[in-house]
């Protein structure tokens, strides 16, 4: 019996899809997060996170766009966690939302700064410390931004106001010095924040 071309073609497609792969860099980098962290989800197992469905990932065929752990690793962890600096192979992410998860600890990465991709940075309600990285006002993309209830300390970086698109401004409850940065003629500050709703 012979198969119709449709037929064919329909089995071919299938067969494509079911065989993409994770981007490895995306792979390499969502297991980085996950050897920074004493416990993972149990369904972080395997190389293949798109196509097995790990826990708070969304991919866009081979390429993770979201990580949504909100208050997921609260339970998990047997100890702190910190967010690796191998966050930055993650270049299409649009989404990070590790908000709600008091085990987090330590400094953001510098890193961050190269997720030109980012619209929604969550992490409230952390134990996150040091400085907020100036490098984030390199997200141009960047439309939320939640950083409220952690112990970040030291001044508000003036690259902040380098995020034109921001729409959502969230720094409250932490340990910050220093006055706000203001734009200077050369230097950004957050009166350029023109578009943003809630500071």
């Amino acid at each position: 019996m012979e198969l119709s071309p449709l037929l064919i073609l329909v089995f071919f497609v299938n067969v494509q899809a079911y065989a993409i792969l994770t981007n490895p860099r995306d792979t390499a980098g969502l297991k980085g997060i996950a050897e920074s962290w004493s416990k993972k989800p149990s369904s972080w197992v395997g190389d293949n996170p798109c196509q097995d469905h790990w826990t708070g990932i969304v991919c866009n065929g081979s390429r993770v766009t979201s990580i949504r752990l909100s208050g997921i690793l609260v339970g998990l962890s047997d100890g702190p966690g910190t967010l690796s600096a191998g966050i930055w192979f993650l270049t299409e992410l649009q989404e990070l939302d590790l908000s709600q998860n008091k085990n987090l600890v330590g400094q953001l990465p510098a890193s961050i700064g190269a997720l030109s991709k980012l619209q929604f940075l969550i992490l409230s309600g952390c134990n996150f410390s040091g400085e907020i990285p100036e490098e984030i006002g390199r997200l141009s993309e960047l439309e939320m931004l939640y950083l409220n209830s952690n112990n970040f300390e030291g001044p508000i970086p003036p690259s902040l106001g380098s995020l034109s698109k921001l729409i959502w401004l969230d720094l409250a409850d932490n340990k910050l010095t220093g006055e706000l940065p203001v734009f200077d003629g050369t230097n950004p500050g957050l009166d350029n924040l023109t578009n943003t709703l809630h500071l």
